[in-house]
């Protein structure tokens, strides 16, 4: 029992991507500001995709795919959770990006001295998105 135990351990540290973690793309396809504890295809919202990203080892990516007509806006309702994960939020992956940004971050409604994107880990990155009061 040992023995298998030691050759898990070895086999999950030797293997890339294992023991760090699979990286994932998050896709957000809803622009209402609601946490339900879940992202998934039914609905997914940009404070949700952070949430999952944050609790997934590795660096994820948080694509959109959010029906409708451009821009697509998305009104904070509160701060949005702190990016603590290494992460790519990558408004390109919008269906009808033309090197314009499409996706909108409204912060107005989020509270007086609220970050609208807070990033506290090292390797991130952020394109595409208009970020704005």
């Amino acid at each position: 029992m040992k023995k298998s135990l030691l050759t898990a351990i070895a086999f999950a540290l030797l293997t890339p991507g294992l023991a760090m973690g699979q990286a994932t793309t998050y896709t957000v396809n809803a622009t209402l500001d609601v946490d339900d504890g879940t992202c998934d295809v039914t609905h997914c919202s940009l404070r949700e995709a952070l949430n999952a990203a944050n609790g997934n080892a590795g660096t994820d990516t948080v694509a959109f795919n959010v029906p409708g007509q451009p821009p697509y806006e998305i009104f904070l309702a509160s701060e949005l959770p702190e990016v603590t994960d290494p992460a790519v939020i990558d408004g390109s992956t919008q269906p009808g990006f033309d090197l314009d940004a499409i996706v909108v971050l409204d912060g107005t409604n989020a509270g007086t001295g609220a970050d609208g994107l807070h990033i506290s880990a090292g390797n991130s990155t952020v394109r595409y998105l208009v970020i704005g009061l």
